[in-house]
């Protein structure tokens, strides 16, 4: 699974390109008219102070793209502006506005080299509609069935091979992990990996399991996981994420997550 940002998502809807769209959606022409009144006609200066300390004044130049922000009508033009992003992709991607999901199965890699390809079309895309994905704020995570190690067994594979030299584990190299310690890893980005013992665990379970806000999360521990394995969970730059073969928990809210953390520190 790709979670993909788009950059000043908004801001980017280009006028004539959206009137297209609209036109493909065959809106009544009334709602057509009143939608391009809308947009249309809108002007825009930059007011800047000099090096004398006046206030000067760009002459008005026309706003070609971009819906207001803050209307009840700006998010459903931009989603109906990203609407046909899906319809080109071999993989299933779901909206939620400016934030994405491209998802897919694979069982090898070359299977994966379709989700790899969806991505280089979702580029081609946004070039066509100047649109733009935030490369720095974009995820890959990678999950499998809660009976099932085999995710941990093909990144140490490729791991070994070479093929993913940018992949690395909280334990250190990937190679390295002994599968029979029962232990899941996902891509590793920093913040997301957390391998927690038993004994932490039972000092947090209790939190997670009762407070709504983590709705009905159970809680695992790891069985093999030495003290001197860990990252830190109380570590500033770490939220409580727990990784097992069979469980993995997030709390929705890092803002709660941190209250949890700083309670137990």
């Amino acid at each position: 699974m790709i979670l993909l940002d788009q950059a000043k998502t908004f801001d980017r809807v280009a006028h004539l390109r959206l009137k297209r769209k609209l036109q493909a959606c065959r809106i009544h022409l009334d709602i057509f008219e009143r939608i391009l009144d809308f947009l249309g006609e809108r002007t825009q200066r930059v007011a800047v102070i000099n090096d004398k300390g006046v206030r000067v004044i760009s002459s008005p130049i026309p706003v070609l793209s971009g819906v207001p922000q803050g209307t009840v009508l700006g998010p459903s033009l931009f989603n109906i502006y990203i609407n046909d992003a899906p319809e080109i992709l071999q993989n299933l991607l779901t909206l939620h506005a400016d934030d994405s999901q491209l998802m897919g199965a694979a069982s090898s890699w070359a299977e994966a080299a379709s989700i790899q390809a969806d991505l280089d079309k979702l580029d081609d895309w946004a070039r066509q509609w100047l649109l733009e994905f935030n490369s720095k704020e974009d995820r890959s995570v990678m999950q499998t069935a809660r009976s099932s190690n085999r995710i941990v067994n093909f990144l140490m594979e490729e791991k070994q091979k070479g093929n993913i030299p940018g992949l690395f584990g909280r334990l250190g190299d990937l190679g390295a992990i002994d599968p029979k310690d029962d232990v899941a890893i996902t891509t590793a980005y920093g913040w997301s990996e957390n391998i927690v013992p038993k004994r932490l665990v039972r000092e947090i379970a209790q939190d997670f399991k009762t407070d709504l806000r983590f709705q009905s999360s159970a809680v695992m521990a790891l069985q093999e996981a030495r003290e001197a394995d860990l990252v830190g969970l109380f570590d500033d730059t770490n939220l409580c994420v727990i990784h097992t073969k069979r469980v993995t928990i997030m709390p929705k809210e890092f803002q709660l997550a941190r209250r949890i953390r700083g309670e137990r520190a």
